[in-house]
């Protein structure tokens, strides 16, 4: 992935950054901040579609860091059986990276782009299988790549059938709280 390519499109003018998006369903905004790690200020807070959402900046100066333990968050998160999404951009150290996690549990995670690191998913990994596969990101038919050599590069494919699955609203995310 490139240094910048996945932050330009989680926010409208944020471009250049990495960031930590968290997706909550059923929780008001003010809750999912509640459960972020102590000092996070995120750069945009909102609801819509019955997810709150909230997305971190990551990097020096910021409460989240290239070492932090990034899922322990998006597991404390949704600890109550709450549904969590959360999604990792990483320039420093590609690929992105995503979690499905639900009572404190981590249901499914694997790398986001770069040419099919979708594959490797763990955990149950058929809870986005067959909407990855009709996606042709990952099964049998995977000729998009073959077809178009940028096809995912940076993980939006991805990203935009996870969002779809599990109807969260689609980056770039806006305040609304």
């Amino acid at each position: 992935m490139a240094a910048d390519a996945g932050e330009t499109w989680w926010l409208d003018g944020h471009e250049g950054i990495d960031v930590w998006v968290t997706y909550a369903r059923g929780l008001d905004p003010r809750e999912l901040v509640s459960r972020l790690p102590e000092g996070a200020r995120p750069l945009v807070v909102g609801s819509s579609q019955g997810w709150a959402y909230a997305v971190e900046q990551v990097g020096d100066g910021t409460a989240r860091t290239a070492s932090d333990d990034w899922n322990a968050p998006a597991l404390r998160a949704s600890a109550d059986g709450t549904d969590v999404l959360f999604f990792q951009t990483r320039s420093w150290d590609a690929p992105s990276q995503f979690m499905y996690a639900r009572g404190g549990q981590c249901i499914t995670w694997f790398g986001l782009g770069c040419g099919g690191e979708e594959d490797e998913r763990a955990g149950e990994e058929d809870v986005l299988a067959s909407a990855l596969q009709a996606a042709g990101i990952v099964g049998d038919d995977t000729s998009r790549y073959e077809e178009d050599e940028e096809f995912n590069l940076d993980g939006w494919e991805t990203v935009r059938v996870i969002c779809e699955h599990f109807s969260a609203p689609l980056p770039p995310l806006r305040a609304t709280a």
